[in-house]
C-alpha cells in the first residue's frame, strides 16, 4: 500500500513536470521511506500516549531510526509483513520504556548488550541492498559516533537522574541492535545454506 501510495505521487510528480520520468524509482523510493517513517513515528506517539509517556516515545523513535539508517538490521519479506512487525516491534519497545520506569536494575543490561551487538554487526547490508567495502567503513563510522553520542547523553542522563532520556535512548538501542543480531542469524544460515548446495 506505501508503494502504491509513493507510485502515485511521483506519477502526479511527473504528470506536472516536477520532476522527470527516468528519475522514478528514485522518487517512489524516496517517498517509501518518508511515508513509512511517518507512519511509523505515529505509531510509536500513538504507543507513547496510550502508555502515558508521549516524549519518550519520540526520543525512542528518534533514535532508533537514526541507527536504523546507518547500522542497517533485518528487513522483512514483503510490505505487509514489515509493517506488522514493525509496529508489533515499536509497541514493545515503547511497552519496555515504561517498564523500566518501574525497575530500573534491568536498563544497564540492556545498554550494554545493545552496545555490543551495535559496535560487532553493523553496518549490515542487505541482499536487495549490498554495501561495498567504502559504503561499509563510513557507515561504521557513522553508527560508531551515533552510539557514542547515545552512550554519553545516556550517561548525562543518569548521572543526572534523568529517565526520560536514559530509558528512551536505551530501548532505541536495544530495538536495533536486536535488528542486527536478527539479520546476523539470517545471514548465517544464508550462508549455511548455500555452503550445502
Amino acid at each position: 500500500m506505501t508503494t502504491v501510495l509513493a507510485e502515485c505521487i511521483v506519477s502526479k510528480l511527473i504528470a506536472s513536470s516536477a520532476v522527470e520520468e527516468a528519475d522514478r524509482e528514485l522518487y517512489v523510493y524516496g517517498f517509501f521511506l518518508l511515508i513509512t517513517r511517518f507512519f511509523f513515528f505515529l505509531v510509536a506517539v500513538v504507543f507513547g500516549f496510550i502508555l502515558g509517556i508521549p516524549c519518550e516515545s519520540v526520543i525512542f523513535f528518534i533514535v532508533f531510526i537514526l541507527l536504523r539508517s546507518y547500522a542497517g538490521g533485518v528487513h522483512a519479506k514483503t510490505e505487509r509483513a514489515c509493517i506488522l512487525w514493525t509496529t508489533l516491534a515499536l509497541g514493545i519497545a515503547v511497552a519496555t520504556i515504561k517498564a523500566l520506569t518501574v525497575s530500573n536494575e534491568k536498563a544497564f543490561p540492556l545498554l550494554a548488550s545493545s552496545n555490543l551487538c551495535i559496535g560487532i554487526f553493523s553496518p549490515m547490508d542487505s541482499m536487495e541492498k549490498p554495501l561495498d567495502t567504502g559504503e561499509k567503513m563510513k557507515y561504521r563510522a557513522i553508527t560508531h559516533g551515533l552510539l557514542l553520542i547515545c552512550d554519553v547523553v545516556i550517561l548525562v542522563a543518569a548521572i543526572r537522574w534523568c529517565p526520560e532520556l536514559y530509558y528512551s535512548i536505551t530501548c532505541g538501542l536495544f530495538l536495533e541492535a536486536t535488528l542486527l543480531s536478527i539479520g546476523k542469524v539470517r545471514q548465517l544460515y544464508w550462508l549455511s545454506d548455500e555452503t550445502l548446495l
